[in-house]
Parts: C-alpha cells; structure tokens; sequence
C-alpha cells in the first residue's frame, strides 16, 4: 500500500525560512551551490525528508533560486537579510515572501486575513488531500507567517509618521501676525542695531 501524500505546502514559517537563508548568506552570498551545501549551511548533514522540505520552503517563499542541482539567495532575501525591522523595502518584502507560496495565497482568498479558527482551516485542507499531521503542519506556518508580516507592517506604520512629522516641522511656515485693518503678514525681524542708531540721533542733536 502507497503512502498517502500530501499536496506542497512550506514546512516551515517564513520566520523559521528568514533564519535558514541568512545562514547561507553568510557562508556563501549569493554564489550559486549545490542543494547539499546549501543544506549543510543550514546545519543539515545531507540531503534527506527534513532539510529538502526547508529548501523547497525558501524556494516557495522566494528566498532561493535557481535550477536543477545549484541554488542561490535571492535579492528578495537579501533584502530581508540587509534592512532592519521596520524599513519599508524590507517591509514590501516581507510581504512578497509570504503570499509565494500558492497554498497561502488560496487559505487568503478563502479566508481574507486569516480571521478564521484553526478548525475551519484544518477541516478544509482535509477537503483538499491533506492528511491530519500535514494540514497541523500547514496551519502552524501559515499563523507564523501572518503573524510576522503582521508585526512587521505594524512597526513601519509606527516608523513612518515620525519621519512625516520631522519633515512637516522644517517646512514650517513663518509666524504670521496681523496688522490692524489689514491683511495678515509674515512677522519680520527687527532691523539690527536700531537701537544704537537711534542713540547716536540723539548725542548729534545734543551737541
């Protein structure tokens, strides 16, 4: 009797995903590499179930590319890797990262932002020929992933408006003042040393 397979989905969150591609970066950049050595980057000993679920997980979220045995880091991940939370490309990214795999993109369209109990996801990848332990696993990356994008987009919407307010402040307007029966006017500066010259009219009058 035949194992009962599930359909793709990524193993892992894209958080977990995030932490795997780094490790590969920093020993190898973006130089193209066998799976293998990808795989022992990541702290795997060989190419088996687990560390080629992790790969094809990178792949699906658009942190590795390549073709047939070599593989490299995307410039997806490496703007991942080089922006710290709360930078907008990093941001835009994040997003991108986690609507790759076609499994998710489906759970949004079904489910517009996840508001939905684990139950109702879990009853409905069994629909779909996902076995028991599978759809746990999908609904485990899935909540990950939503949840960092999530914390990810609320950090840059804290980030932005400090920086709106920094350029409205040195765009600010001149004081106004208002003249009596007339238009209002921008406030000028006092003439300087008006009071030494009115000082010096009269020490000529004087003398």
């Amino acid at each position: 009797m035949s194992k009962a397979r599930s359909p793709q989905y990524p193993q892992i969150g894209l958080k977990e995903a995030i932490e795997k591609v780094d490790a590969i970066y920093r020993s190898d950049y973006q130089n193209p590499i066998p799976r293998v050595v990808a795989a022992q980057h990541m702290g795997y000993n060989s190419l088996n179930g687990k560390s080629l679920g992790v790969l094809s997980a990178l792949v699906k979220y658009g942190l590795l590319e390549g073709r047939g045995d070599d593989t490299r880091v995307s410039d997806r991940a490496v703007v991942l890797i080089a922006h710290g939370p709360g930078a907008p490309d990093r941001a835009q990214a994040m997003r991108e990262a986690a609507e790759g795999p076609e499994l998710f993109v489906e759970l949004d369209k079904r489910f517009p932002g996840g508001r939905v109990s684990d139950q109702a996801i879990r009853s409905y990848l069994l629909t779909q020929k996902f076995i028991p332990s599978a759809a746990d696993s999908v609904i485990r990356s899935y909540r990950e992933t939503k949840q960092l994008v999530e914390s990810e987009i609320a950090g840059y919407a804290t980030e932005e408006p400090q920086e709106t307010q920094q350029v409205m402040n040195s765009s600010a307007p001149s004081p106004i003042v208002r003249s009596q029966g007339g238009p209002t006017a921008p406030a000028r500066p006092a003439p300087p040393y008006i009071g030494s010259e009115i000082a010096n009219i009269r020490v000529a009058k004087d003398c």
